[in-house]
């Protein structure tokens, strides 16, 4: 398949070139991802999502007319990318995740006059902040909802986003409560 061809016919807007380049690579994206890394097929498939949009991206802003690999090699190249990235993403995330469901625990726990008024503190803070803010806290950690659910319910145009407008929120929500 000549895909220096295909990358031509992208730049000039052919939506059947990405078409063609889209279903070239998945059956051996997915395969070696899910086989290497131990991925699940939906995490598999988002990963492949993710690559082909920033290879797509990629090709428009013309970063690949110098290419010295294969597509393919390109490809699963930024797809690693992709995926270490999200490794320490998660990393990052699940340490705030634990730390706050581990708070939420312990305040449910312990019933002293310090953890209620800190409840109350946080919950009055969350509550002054936007209602995006409140529903992605409160769905998040409260009502133990998955990032995909609140893309949905929130219509943000991707999990990445909710992600990015969580952290944001978290931050906010610390600064509310030093202050």
């Amino acid at each position: 398949m000549a895909f220096d061809d295909i990358i031509i016919r992208m730049k000039k807007g052919d939506k059947k070139a990405f078409n063609t380049m889209y279903l070239a690579f998945r059956p051996a994206f997915l395969a070696f991802f899910s086989s290497k890394y131990s991925l699940e097929k939906e995490v598999c498939f988002d990963l492949y999502q993710q690559t082909m949009l920033q290879v797509y991206e990629n090709i428009l802003q013309g970063k690949l007319d110098d290419i010295q690999s294969t597509l393919k090699t390109y490809v699963f190249g930024v797809g690693k990318n992709i995926s270490s990235n999200e490794s320490r993403y998660k990393k990052v995330r699940i340490n705030h995740k634990d730390s706050v469901r581990d708070y939420i625990v312990q305040t449910q726990v312990e019933y002293t006059e310090v953890d209620k008024e800190l409840i109350k503190r946080v919950m009055k803070k969350i509550k002054e902040m936007k209602e995006v803010c409140q529903k992605l806290l409160i769905g998040y950690y409260v009502e133990n909802k998955k990032t995909i659910e609140l893309q949905y319910e929130l219509k943000f145009s991707s999990e990445q986003g909710v992600r990015t407008q969580k952290s944001r929120c978290l931050n906010y929500l610390r600064k509310m409560i030093k202050n």
